[in-house]
């Protein structure tokens, strides 16, 4: 009770805090020290996206940064009003930030109304005026017979609780439009007549297609590749011959997605071209070109050199679109053979002819540098998991040093675009960069990842990276709704957490991941050994993956034979939804009171629902040892395996958040039950109010 009543006396002197702001602001923004964002240098300074919201192409939304302000640029193919709308970040506040634009029809003056939404639907009767209008035209815009266009902009962070901040995040933008004007003291009466919705990157640029006469394209596409009921996820691989040509650059590509024709839906979750070294494989490899492909993981290929086939070009997933490059770099377009891998999805075992694959834009006219495509981030391992009932878990992976140094030159990398890719957990994503002990400006942050937009971030402002430095990508996964233990693994019901990153000049690395050490990870559950397996055959296992099917019989053969159908059950239940993980066939021998059980049934029976016991076996994989992978395309080349220590550095400083009193607001919504984060609060809401009344000369 008393702690209701002291969340009531808050609520209430945050709200006359507003209205004493409101009260005294017209079209300015209130007089708190509103945050800067300090960006670096800009590599791309003049950037404009251009987005069609409506797939009819009837609104138009351009968009550019400013110093610390967002320009939009609308065009309506009608004579109305416009509506945009992005929804409150914090779930505990529902609602959107809406702005609505008009031009009269009666006195041809262009209007701006700064609104919000009381209720999580986009819809007209839950929209009201605001008190502080911080949307400003930025010119007089016009209407003719057919078309309303407008430019109008806002500060990225106003410092209003009823405007929604404008991050780097993944941000979902909702928007709709009418025929009429908007009466501003009756804005709730307005029609939509169609509105939408879609994911967006607001603060990252996009560079468009060249149209030149040197640009050429090829249609890398998979042929009648038959996807029935038999299969509910699974990898189809072809090898493709390239057009004969001297060195050429790939200056973007565009994915080719078949699609249902009642839904419109793709069963292609992603897909990746590989380039492959053919001086040794030339035969096999154009052999091979002219099938239909097999699956990646048939044995009916030869491994060894299909192997040669691992330098990323081109990367899709779900979500996302055509990706151009700046026009001060290609990647280069000059070998023979390259591989199409595609991860098909069909939950609703449908049986469907699939097409797709990329178009690859290329030209003759070579940029001023090579580009490169790495893969960097967390090993796809048994050792690699995700524990049920989280609202955050996460998985780190790091390229150190031991890469960086052998690898890049002198001058470093320039990384210009990074897409990271988690499977239906993942909510959180963040690609560091640390340098001489200290953590540099972040490369991406997204905190309110999309699994289902995975669009590539092109990035404003390039990043160097040196010889010697760390990228650590950090992936947090929510699995508040289900009751088993994710492991990693390319299907749906399995977790990744990896980057694709481009960059100049090219170098031979493809690959820099980490994993924890497999030692390490069975020695924190308290799990020294195995029946009929030593801990190094158990690495080995994980790390080259050797045939688990044949070694599942030779842990029953050393196994008690009273035990064996009890254990056998437990192996088949935990294969139909674990499929190929080792821990499944793993059995304890040591120590005694886990005698006898598979790993994956130790893991199930682990105390997961108390938050304190899974955060710190969070916090112990996080910080403790991480084995090093460095793969380059170029065999002449080798790069050890390295185990270190999660480097020690100076975290970035994040402390702009709490210059705008509203975050302590929705801090509170979040922390009611907790009577100490109250009192706190209560006390620097005090202290606050009174200091604003004193600059108000109120008191």
């Amino acid at each position: 009770m008393k702690q209701k009543i002291i969340l009531c006396i808050l609520v209430v002197i945050v709200n006359f805090t507003v209205n004493v702001l409101s009260a005294t602001t017209t079209a300015k923004t209130t007089q708190f020290e509103i945050p800067t964002f300090q960006y670096s240098e800009v590599h791309h300074k003049n950037w404009t996206r251009n987005e069609k919201l409506d797939p009819n192409g009837i609104l138009n939304l351009q968009w550019y940064i400013r110093n610390n302000e967002i320009v939009f640029h609308v065009t309506l193919n009608s004579r109305g009003f416009v509506a945009i709308g992005f929804p409150y970040p914090n779930t505990q506040i529902k609602g959107f930030d809406v702005v609505f634009a008009w031009v009269n029809d009666k006195t041809g003056k262009a209007n701006i109304l700064d609104c919000h939404g009381i209720n999580s639907r986009f819809e007209e009767k839950y929209i009201v005026k605001d008190d502080t209008q911080n949307y400003i035209l930025e010119n007089e815009g016009y209407q003719n017979l057919t078309h309303t266009i407008l430019t109008f902009r806002r500060t990225l962070e106003t410092c209003d609780p009823r405007d929604v901040p404008f991050s780097a995040d993944t941000m979902k933008i909702y928007w709709a439009y009418g025929e009429q004007d908007v009466h501003t003291t009756q804005v709730n009466q307005v029609k939509f007549k169609t509105k939408g919705a879609r994911s967006i990157y607001l603060l990252n640029p996009t560079f468009g297609k060249e149209q030149e006469e040197s640009v050429s394209y090829w249609d890398v596409q998979m042929k009648d590749i038959k996807i029935n009921e038999h299969y509910g996820s699974f990898y189809w691989c072809k090898i493709f011959k390239a057009p004969d040509h001297k060195k050429q650059h790939i200056i973007g590509f565009e994915p080719i997605l078949s699609r249902e024709k009642e839904n419109k839906r793709t069963f292609v979750h992603h897909m990746t071209l590989f380039e492959c070294k053919s001086t040794e494989a030339f035969n096999d490899l154009d052999m091979w070109s002219k099938s239909n492909g097999v699956e990646c993981s048939s044995n009916q290929y030869s491994s060894r050199n299909w192997d040669s086939c691992v330098t990323p070009v081109a990367a899709y997933a779900y979500g996302g679109g055509a990706q151009y490059l700046p026009e001060h770099v290609g990647i280069p377009f000059s070998e023979t053979f390259y591989m199409l891998e595609i991860h098909y999805v069909n939950p609703n075992r449908k049986t469907f002819l699939d097409h797709s694959g990329f178009r690859i834009h290329y030209t003759s006219n070579l940029r001023p540098y090579d580009a490169g495509v790495m893969t960097a981030g967390v090993t796809v391992s048994d050792t690699q998991l995700v524990p049920p009932r989280q609202k955050s878990f996460r998985n780190i992976g790091i390229c150190g040093p031991s890469c960086t140094e052998k690898v890049f030159p002198d001058n470093g990398i320039n990384i210009v675009s990074v897409s990271i890719h988690t499977h239906t957990s993942g909510k959180n994503v963040k690609l560091s960069h640390i340098r001489d002990g200290k953590e540099m400006n972040r490369i991406v942050e997204d905190n309110y990842y999309s699994h289902s937009y995975q669009e590539v971030r092109q990035l404003a402002n390039e990043t160097k990276v040196l010889p010697g430095d760390y990228l650590i990508l950090e992936c947090a996964y929510n699995t508040q709704n289900t009751n088993k233990v994710t492991l990693a693994g390319y299907s749906l019901n399995e977790e990744i957490c990896l980057s694709f990153i481009t960059y100049y000049p090219k170098t031979d690395l493809v690959g820099c991941y980490s994993m924890v050490p497999v030692k390490e990870f069975f020695e924190y559950f308290n799990v020294h050994s195995f029946h009929g397996l030593s801990m190094m055959d158990v690495e080995n296992i994980i790390i080259y993956g050797l045939d688990t099917v044949q070694l599942n019989r030779s842990l029953f053969a050393s196994t008690d034979t009273s035990l064996t159908n009890e254990i056998k059950n437990s192996i088949d239940e935990e294969q139909e939804y674990y499929q190929r993980s080792i821990l499944t066939q793993l059995i304890i021998s040591d120590p005694v009171e886990f005698h006898d059980r598979t790993f994956m049934t130790h893991l199930k029976q682990l105390p997961w629902e108390d938050q304190s016991f899974a955060k710190q076996f969070e916090n112990v994989m996080s910080t403790g040892s991480y084995m090093l992978f460095c793969r380059v395309s170029n065999r002449s080349i080798s790069v050890p395996q390295e185990i270190i220590k999660y480097p020690n550095f100076t975290e970035l400083n994040e402390a702009t958040r709490a210059t705008c009193p509203y975050y302590i607001y929705q801090e509170l919504l979040t922390s009611a039950s907790s009577g100490q984060i109250i009192m706190k609060n209560l006390f620097y809401l005090l202290s606050l109010f009174l200091h604003l009344l004193h600059r108000r000369n109120i008191i």
